[in-house]
């Protein structure tokens, strides 16, 4: 019986054309998988529709079948066709069939896997932790590439490699089982809550499902090791809405029409703020511009506003002039004070919520630590932590006037 043992030294080597058989079928995966996510939708869809499935739809398509062929001319690619970097190299970098360029991304990601294979082999050695590596390293690749070309991560992928983590570190082969938990949890929730506060501010979904999922894969893998100090910035308050009035001549009197506007002068420009924590320092990154978004809003509803405003107006504009009919000069008068005292553009909006929010995260150790926060010159008081293990700190940053004031809230698992 063969001892595996003995192929311990020629570990690297070895990792390395494994990497390249497994970076061919990563192009597959790479390639086919969004396909088939796809497919499924369609499938899915025309199911609830009552509608049927087109002939091609009806064909199966996985990563077994159909066979590969070139995408030009149909011709199947043959077995020869598929060794991984020599086939390329062989054929040209084209179709052998109708000389169509072949992606030159094909050869680079067989490449790419097998030097990654050979770094974990490296480190890790000839091992049951060599071979955990090599997975996450595979699928980690696969993620990479298909959310560079279609912007999915795939749940195919995303949650077996979480389940996959956790098995690995169930005896503690990359971190203790109970880091990969911690890891997974929070690596899952901290995008999520970050997610959930920018629904909440815009209206607006920011990121999807699977970037939870990947993160909590991470974590599974990685365990949590360090601490997130996460500080939450609101910044200004959005525009004052101002009243605008026309006053049109008409025949035998006035016609007034209000609508509103922001005040240029009282829009705060997004500025990201300096924050240092004892020897790191970052910029704040802006999550969104709230009062940008509230100017081009309005601005949208200015047409439909004013149209109504001119309606409202001529409804008022024939009463007044029937007032005038009815009663002279002084009922002209009358008319036109009221159109006047009664015309006024709506100025409600909520004045405490803040222009734009900004983020920003640390990594940081258990212990004392002291953070100040900077814009321009100016600076806040500074601010002591106390971070326990298993603790994530919220920090709350209010800038409005040139002040900046924090509070702080601290999440313990």
């Amino acid at each position: 019986m063969m001892d595996f043992n003995a192929l311990a030294p020629f570990a690297i080597p070895l990792a390395a054309l494994f990497g390249l058989l497994v970076g061919s079928f990563l192009n597959v995966v790479i390639y086919r998988v969004p396909v088939m996510m796809e497919r499924g939708w369609t499938a899915f869809a025309k199911e609830h529709l009552g509608q049927p499935l087109s002939a091609e739809e009806q064909q199966p398509f996985n990563l077994i079948k159909p066979d590969s062929r070139c995408p030009q001319c149909q011709a199947p690619v043959r077995a020869w066709q598929n060794i991984p970097v020599f086939s390329y190299l062989l054929l040209g970098g084209k179709c052998a069939s109708c000389r169509t360029p072949i992606s030159k991304r094909y050869p680079l990601v067989e490449l790419l896997t097998a030097a990654l294979f050979a770094l974990v082999a490296w480190q890790y050695g000839w091992s049951i932790i060599t071979l955990g590596g090599l997975l996450f390293t595979a699928m980690l690749i696969a993620l990479t590439f298909i959310d560079a070309d279609t912007q999915y991560l795939p749940d195919q992928i995303t949650l077996p490699l979480i389940w996959l983590g956790l098995l690995f570190n169930l005896n503690g082969a990359f971190v203790p089982l109970s880091s990969a938990v911690l890891g997974a949890v929070f690596g899952y929730m901290s995008l999520w809550l970050l997610c959930y506060v920018y629904k909440l501010l815009t209206g607006k979904v920011g990121m999807g499902g699977g970037d939870f999922k990947l993160l909590a894969a991470l974590g599974a893998w990685l365990g949590v090791g360090v601490l997130p100090v996460i500080v939450f910035i609101e910044q200004g308050i959005v525009p004052k809405k101002v009243e605008n009035k026309l006053a049109l001549p008409m025949p035998n009197g006035i016609m007034n029409i209000a609508f509103a506007t922001y005040e240029p002068s009282t829009y705060t420009t997004p500025e990201s703020l300096n924050i240092k924590l004892d020897n790191k320092a970052q910029r704040s990154f802006v999550l969104n511009d709230i009062g940008a978004l509230a100017v081009k809003d309005l601005k949208e509803k200015t047409v439909g506003a004013v149209t109504s405003q001119v309606v409202r107006a001529t409804a008022k504009y024939v009463a007044q002039q029937q007032l005038g009919q009815q009663l002279g000069s002084l009922g002209q008068l009358a008319g036109n004070l009221m159109n006047i005292a009664s015309e006024r553009a709506d100025l409600r909006a909520w004045s405490t919520l803040p222009s734009n929010t900004q983020i920003a995260r640390f990594d940081v150790a258990p212990g004392k630590h002291k953070l100040q926060i900077f814009k321009n010159s100016a600076g806040s008081e500074p601010v002591s932590l106390d971070i326990a293990a298993n603790q994530t700190v919220f920090i709350y940053v209010n800038d409005v006037n040139e002040r900046i004031t924090t509070s702080i809230s601290t999440i313990n698992y």
